[in-house]
């Protein structure tokens, strides 16, 4: 367990840091996904995330885009395959 660094009443259960954490505003509106879930996914599988990785994640405002990270975060060999459009 640590203590959230946004927030000091939160106290995280593992030990991935939150996207408040992160610095990023919580996006889950109307079942879209949250930009922090695509960063904590690949985290969780082990692999390293750059900041630039972070950074387009967190600009991304289109929820179609954030789905499709978010699904390809759970299979991809690396965090920068997230991007790739998918092949025909």
């Amino acid at each position: 367990m640590k203590r959230c660094t946004a927030s000091s009443s939160t106290i995280h259960t593992s030990s991935v840091a939150c996207p408040a954490c992160w610095g990023f505003p919580s996006r889950t509106h109307a079942g879209d996904p949250d930009i922090g879930a695509i960063l904590i996914v690949i985290e969780q599988r082990g692999l390293a995330v750059s900041e630039a990785v972070r950074e387009r994640v967190a600009s991304c405002d289109d929820p179609d885009v954030l789905r499709r990270w978010l699904v390809r975060a759970v299979t991809v060999a690396s965090a920068e395959e997230i991007f790739a459009e998918n092949e025909a």
